[in-house]
Formats: C-alpha cells, structure tokens, sequence
C-alpha cells in the first residue's frame, strides 16, 4: 500500500507545479511543533547574553577604574549614582541603575546599566562603592577587598562578579543569590 507522501508526490499532473494543499499543511504542522519547542530555549538564551553582556561591561569598568588608579596615582571610586547627570556617589546601598567613575570630585566616566531582560544590579559593598588606590588594590570602606561581589539578577539566573585578594575579578554563573 503505498503512503501519503508517494500518493501526493506521484499522483499529480505532470504539468502541475508547486505545493498541493495537503503538503502545505503539513509542511506548517511542523513549522509550528518546531517553533513551539524553540522560543523557550531562545528567550533563555537572550536573557543569558544580555547577563553575560551586561557582567563583561562591569568588569570592563572595573578595570578602567583600577587602571586610572594606578595611571593618575590617585584615588579613583566606582559607585553608584541616582541620576546620569549626577557628579556624586550614592551614600547608601541599592539597586544600581546609573554608575560613576570619580577623581577626587572629577567624574571621569558616567554610565547607565542596561535594564533589559530585567536585570537588577545590587552589591554587598559598603555605600555601594569601590575605592581603588594608586597601588590598583580595591577597598571597601579601609578594608582590602576580599570576596566582595557585584550581582545581576534575572529572573531565572544570576551573574556574581566577585571580587577577590589582590582585586582579582571572577564572574560566576549560578541560580539563586551570590
């Protein structure tokens, strides 16, 4: 007995061209499973890039920061600000939306972190700042920091960018708080 495909690809007029209806139907049955058992995995996958994005440009900046310490010999803070426009650290924890790079009472950078995918940046730090001194070690407070982090949160996942002795920088993947 001879199946539905052999039926439909060999049962047409030779002179016929193109798609029957039967084969459309099918061909869009298994357009739509697909496409069903893919967006969950590309919605995880875009909430992960945009973490892993977002993780990299605070490392980044970490890093300018420590780097302009050592570079100017001065003091440099990395903190968190209310507003764009501000030209002063945050003197409290929180949620981190805008951040400052500061010389003294210089801001030598200013920026906004990226809100998509839901993200919320909180830290453990003191005030929410980092001290870097002219030797490129980061404080918290007078204290050398020592396993220190920075958290992006998602719903289904976090980024801990943690900072360890000698103010080497690690980000870690994990579910749950850092």
């Amino acid at each position: 007995m001879p199946s539905l495909l052999h039926f439909l690809a060999f049962n047409r007029p030779s002179s016929s061209r193109g798609m029957t209806l039967m084969e459309l139907l099918i061909t869009l049955a298994v357009a739509s499973v697909l496409l069903t058992l893919a967006t969950p995995n590309i919605i995880n996958l875009y909430s992960s890039n945009a973490l892993t994005t977002q993780a990299n440009e605070i490392v980044s900046l970490l890093n300018y920061a420590r780097s302009e310490a050592i570079g100017r010999n001065r003091t440099i803070l990395f903190c968190r600000a209310n507003n764009l426009s501000d030209s002063t650290c945050v003197t409290s924890t929180g949620s981190w939306k805008n951040w400052l790079i500061l010389s003294g009472t210089s801001v030598i950078r200013r920026g906004t972190l990226s809100n998509s995918a839901g993200m919320i940046l909180t830290s453990n730090f003191t005030n929410d700042t980092i001290t870097f001194s002219p030797d490129g070690l980061a404080r918290n407070g007078a204290n050398l920091v020592n396993a220190q982090f920075l958290q992006i949160q998602t719903a289904t996942s976090t980024r801990c960018i943690v900072m360890g002795a000698g103010s080497r920088t690690n980000v870690k993947n994990i579910t749950g708080n850092c």
